[in-house]
């Protein structure tokens, strides 16, 4: 069975919706990154694979609408690459969640946690229930789920490379053409996680190289694969992989900021405050000169409002290299606080000197911060990711009255 084989057999059975069936619902986290979708495609199909019954059925679950696939070009790039129909993915408003609420006739089902390792709504909503029998992710352990059969937490670059090296064998043994889709599906979010294994950036641990080093000798062969050290570069074959997938994924100068703001988007609530994070392959000049400052501003605050949110940050990753002129690798966040009791947080964060926030805003002739609501900030420290500033903000949240 294929892996567009086995997507159109999940819409059957979803469309069918069989009482008998098992379902196990393997869902990614709330951005729907390339890491998220493939981690949970891959866990999916090599745990359908291996089981010994007909009524068990693992979904891999996309959580976003199908219509937001839209803002991820870098998915139907990478699965058009393998050979994989994108438009077979299984998205959030292909599940009815009310059949398995409501229907005491029905199995309950079972969740697999990839790249997160904390149920969120909806799943959190019926946590009572359903079972989580897996949790494979790369964020900071949260502690929920520890007697879970299946629980891998560790901080590598990539999930997908957790799921390489648990199914090593499995996606070893594969026919060709199939091992091959499987590599070129992986190999894909652990290059783009882990910046290209650039081990100077802080994304990179010896687990992803060792995944990348699986999968990309299957996909180019024993020339794909070099010795991967601190120095060392991968292969000009791989490389160009690479840039390919960050050309099509950083084309988002005609995104509105709306679409923008919800390509990478994350919302948690804690303490009792509601807090969204963008992620966003741009940087904010680019950003605010395209729009202006001030409809940029406004455009923040609508979405704000649409999320019913306590404050927004947007954390942007650039290469500047792509505009020529020797550029670097930069990070950078930008805050918008609607309730004043979480310009704490914004303090807090921009004291902590291991981040490196450094303004932005009066370099720009800009000097309007709205009594500090608004903030632009280089991040001087670029191996920090959303992965590691956010639990700094929920212990600073935590810690608000």
């Amino acid at each position: 069975m294929s892996i567009n084989d086995f997507l159109d057999n999940v819409k059957l059975v979803l469309d069918k919706k069989l009482n008998e069936t098992q379902i196990v619902l393997v869902t990614g986290n709330d951005s729907a990154d390339l890491d998220s979708i493939i981690s949970a495609l891959l866990l999916a199909y090599l745990n359908q694979k291996k089981t010994t019954s007909n009524s068990t059925l693992y979904i891999p679950l996309v959580k976003v609408p199908s219509c937001d696939l839209a803002l991820r070009p870098e998915v139907t790039f990478v699965f058009r690459r393998a050979g994989i129909d994108a438009s077979k993915l299984i998205c959030i408003d292909h599940v009815d969640m009310k059949y398995w609420e409501n229907n005491n006739n029905v199995i309950k089902p079972a969740i697999l946690l990839v790249d997160h390792n904390r149920l969120t709504p909806p799943f959190s909503l019926i946590e009572h229930n359903c079972q989580v029998v897996g949790v494979v992710d790369h964020h900071v352990d949260e502690g929920a789920y520890l007697n879970a059969p299946l629980r891998w937490i560790e901080m590598v670059g990539s999930c997908t490379s957790q799921v390489v090296l648990l199914y090593q064998a499995e996606i070893e043994a594969s026919l060709e053409e199939e091992k091959k889709t499987l590599a070129t599906l992986a190999l894909a979010p652990i290059l783009v996680d882990t910046i290209g294994l650039r081990w100077d950036l802080g994304k990179t641990t010896q687990k992803d190289v060792n995944a990348f080093s699986i999968v990309a000798s299957i996909v180019f062969g024993d020339e794909g694969v070099q010795k991967l050290d601190n120095s060392s570069s991968i292969n000009p074959q791989v490389l160009a992989y690479y840039d390919a997938i960050e050309d099509v994924k950083s084309q988002v100068d005609h995104l509105c900021t709306r679409d923008l703001l919800r390509k990478d988007y994350k919302q948690w609530t804690v303490n009792g405050y509601t807090v969204g994070t963008s992620s966003m392959d741009w940087y904010l000049k680019a950003w605010v000169d395209r729009d202006g400052y001030d409809q940029v501003v406004d455009d923040a605050r609508a979405f704000i409002k649409e999320r019913q949110l306590d404050m927004l940050l947007v954390l942007t990753s650039y290469d500047h290299s792509k505009l020529g002129g020797g550029g670097s690798y930069e990070r950078e966040l930008a805050f918008f606080v609607a309730n004043d009791q979480l310009l704490q947080v914004k303090a807090e964060l921009k004291d902590d000197q291991d981040v490196g926030m450094v303004s932005l805003l009066n370099g720009w002739g800009f000097h309007d911060d709205d009594g500090g609501r608004i903030g632009f900030y280089n991040q001087k420290n670029i191996k920090l990711s959303r992965k590691q500033i956010w639990p700094r903000l929920q212990d600073i949240l935590l810690k608000l009255e």
